[in-house]
């Protein structure tokens, strides 16, 4: 996909779609689904309390609200889910075949994407569909290259921005996270040369996303040969489980070092988790990194945790 054109990624993303139908209706649930199936898969329900539980559990690209639902309004759901989803993260369309004239108004008020009245042609609603599917995924790209290491693929810096803000530390809430740093890498570099370096660094991130693996777990080039795992929901434990099995596998790949002791390239690492001392992030990342050079410092190759 990195090789793909934007507009390739836009459109293969738009036949790949998630699409959420609420409509108590299995006639109009039918004809919905005959014309946007081209566009993806549809997820259909009959009310606005299955409509908050699948979104709960699933990230849609774009949903159809009709506005009489038999536990509420289209207007009162998309007011609802306004609370979680931004009109970027979710386009949200209001169908009606009410005369009320003020409820076009009514829509925008509660920041619906797009609002369309019955009858109306198949040929409209998959278009006017496929605009705001189109848009989400283009912003969708661009915020995905902003977070992107554009040399290993990982997440960058700035991802972890994004992340810090999303998410508060606080009691009850368990959030790791390991920093690993290539050992010796500007030897490495003067050894073999800076393109032996940012190969070695790619194959290094290669190993990070097989080991690291769920939505909320996040591989990142902090700087340099310096990575960072974030690790939220997961106890010291595992993340130093995680870390470790990081660890392990950049030294089984046997990567060609002669300027280190090893002779091999290797990482060290050190694993902090929020709690004690660690209750803000900038507490946590210092533990972590006192944690990475007290492995430095103990002979490189090894994973240091805060207890």
């Amino acid at each position: 996909m990195a090789h793909d054109t934007f507009e390739t990624q836009i459109h293969k993303r738009c036949t790949q779609a998630k699409i959420l139908i609420v409509d108590d209706s299995p006639i109009f649930i039918a004809m919905y689904e005959s014309m946007l199936s081209e566009l993806g898969e549809c997820y259909c329900v009959g009310s606005a309390k299955e409509a908050l539980s699948l979104l709960a559990k699933h990230d849609f690209d774009v949903a159809l609200f009709d506005h009489h639902l038999p536990d509420g309004t289209g207007l009162r759901l998309c007011k609802m889910v306004r609370r979680v989803h931004s009109s970027r993260q979710l386009p949200i369309f209001i169908i009606t075949g009410s005369s009320d004239e003020t409820l076009e108004q009514k829509c925008w008020e509660v920041d619906c994407s797009d609002f369309i009245s019955k009858p109306f042609h198949a040929i409209t609603l998959k278009h006017r569909v496929l605009a705001q599917l189109r848009l989400k995924f283009a912003v969708d790209l661009l915020q995905e290259t902003s977070n992107q290491d554009q040399l290993t693929g990982l997440h960058n810096r700035r991802a972890i921005d994004d992340v810090i803000q999303r998410r508060s530390l606080r009691k009850g809430h368990v959030f790791s996270i390991a920093i690993l740093d290539v050992d010796f890498f500007k030897k490495f570099n003067d050894e073999y040369g800076h393109q032996a370096g940012d190969e070695c660094l790619v194959k290094v991130a290669s190993i990070m996303k097989s080991c690291v693996r769920g939505p909320d777990k996040l591989s990142v080039r902090y700087g340099g040969e310096e990575f960072l795992i974030l690790l939220p929901d997961t106890e010291l434990k595992d993340a130093i489980a995680i870390a470790e099995r990081v660890r392990s596998e950049v030294a089984k790949a046997q990567i060609p070092h002669i300027k280190s002791p090893m002779g091999v390239v290797t990482l060290s690492a050190g694993v902090a988790t929020y709690g004690g001392d660690c209750l803000t992030w900038r507490a946590l990342l210092k533990a972590a990194d006192e944690c990475l050079y007290q492995a430095k410092r103990e002979g490189r190759n090894r994973l240091v945790s805060a207890l």
